[in-house]
């Protein structure tokens, strides 16, 4: 069954990135999105156009196998307008180009997602949920207390209302337009109860698919083994900002140091402090974090690494003796599914649809997001036994396998398409 599908996506990777000339993939972010790409490219049966938008003025356009990247004026997808004329005729434009049979959008955290749905005129639509904007709102603020968030505070964060509290604000703005891209979304795709809880509670009325969320293949070519680990380290999810839980990560930390004065923290997504730009060195919850790893006396126990790829993340997972997930709202948590796949002894807050794969002393050990005494303590104890260190590797890894990550997502998604053109 010939399908053509057309992908709105956030991240300017591979062919998009190029248009702009920008390296094919971005470090740090979008692996499953690479995954998903790659998997389509040279397969029959579904032509694909996959369509983003950046600070240019005309509209931009590359073949590639049987993909067609397209580029539009208008803005970073987080600026973008999609009541501007001019951007609504060039959506028009490739729509009327393509003729697709179907439009995905992967995510609806941003406003050109609804850009694309409005200029649909009758084709179907598919979200595939990332994050839900709504739902990170309400837990954006991470159990900081009012301490913190005056403690958070930077001459930046004041004079440009840019402070944790202010972003948050952001997101419950983006959550009112995600909730009318979801009103008018025909189909949505998730993968574990809380994503098709929150899903219907945005549009009862939309028709729910489940799919598993594409890995990146570097993270199925490497292996962790305990011989090859390095002891006393731990790899930690993203964290940008306080959903992501680094502060609460950083206090669990300082209580392992009193044991394991050698521990090592190596947190990805955020550069060193004597390496940071002035702008980042002044953002309110990095200035934070640093105030908070003085206070604690950790220094010499936490490693920012920056952006790194994909390749580099799957090293670093590989030479952790843990990996800990410590954000305090997720949907799947694709770094803790990546570890998963490395088989690295995970710890993550139980959160979310993280319930849905990880089964406490099983394959992983699950936490309440705020009690990071018991996070600590996790973390002491899977440093202290190579047994249950091995225990919940082999059985995240037969997990991994039975959920078959490891297959063609293209094989999922091509089966939601033919239900979707049958209907």
């Amino acid at each position: 069954m010939y399908m053509r599908v057309l992908w709105v996506v956030n991240i300017p990777c591979l062919g998009l990135g190029e248009l702009l000339g920008l390296p094919r993939e971005r470090a740090g972010s979008g692996g499953w999105l690479v995954a998903a790409i790659k998997e389509f490219e040279k397969k029959a049966g579904v032509e694909l156009a996959i369509v983003s938008t950046a600070p240019i003025t005309d509209v931009r356009k590359k073949q590639e196998y049987n993909i067609t990247y397209y580029l539009l004026g208008g803005g970073w997808p987080v600026q973008y307008s999609f009541k501007e004329e001019n951007n609504i005729r060039q959506w028009q434009q490739i729509l009327d180009e393509f003729k697709p049979d179907l439009i995905q959008l992967w995510g609806t955290e941003f406003p050109h997602a609804m850009a694309a749905i409005n200029a649909a005129k009758g084709v179907p639509s598919l979200i595939y949920v990332q994050g839900i904007k709504g739902a990170i709102a309400r837990y954006y603020l991470g159990g900081m207390t009012p301490e913190e968030l005056k403690s958070s505070r930077t001459w930046k964060t004041i004079l440009f209302r840019k402070g944790i509290r202010d972003k948050q604000k952001e997101f419950y703005k983006h959550a009112q337009f995600e909730k009318e891209i979801f009103e008018k979304a025909d189909y949505v795709i998730g993968e574990n109860d809380w994503c098709e809880a929150n899903c219907l509670l945005l549009n009862p009325n939309i028709k729910y698919k489940e799919s598993h969320l594409p890995i990146n293949k570097v993270f199925f070519a490497h292996k962790w083994k305990l011989k090859e680990m390095q002891r006393h380290t731990i790899f930690c999810n993203a964290s940008g900002y306080p959903v992501k839980g680094t502060h609460m990560l950083l206090k669990a930390l300082a209580i392992v140091k009193q044991k394991y004065p050698n521990v090592i923290l190596n947190i990805p997504g955020i550069s060193a402090w004597d390496k940071a730009d002035y702008k980042v060195r002044t953002e309110g919850y990095y200035s934070f974090l640093h105030k908070q790893i003085k206070a604690l006396d950790i220094a010499d126990n936490v490693r920012f690494l920056g952006m790194i790829s994909h390749e580099e993340m799957a090293n670093y997972i590989e030479r952790a003796n843990v990996y800990v997930m410590s954000s305090c709202i997720e949907n799947h948590s694709s770094s803790l599914i990546e570890a998963m796949c490395v088989g690295a002894p995970c710890i993550s807050s139980m959160v979310g649809g993280v319930h849905n794969f990880v089964e406490h002393k099983r394959n992983g050990l699950l936490y309440r997001y705020d009690e990071y005494p018991i996070l600590a303590k996790y973390i002491m104890d899977l440093f202290e036994s190579d047994l249950m260190c091995e225990e919940l590797s082999r059985n995240a890894l037969a997990t991994v396998k039975m959920a078959r990550l490891s297959y063609s997502p293209y094989e999922e998604l091509s089966q939601i398409y033919k239900s979707i053109k049958r209907d």
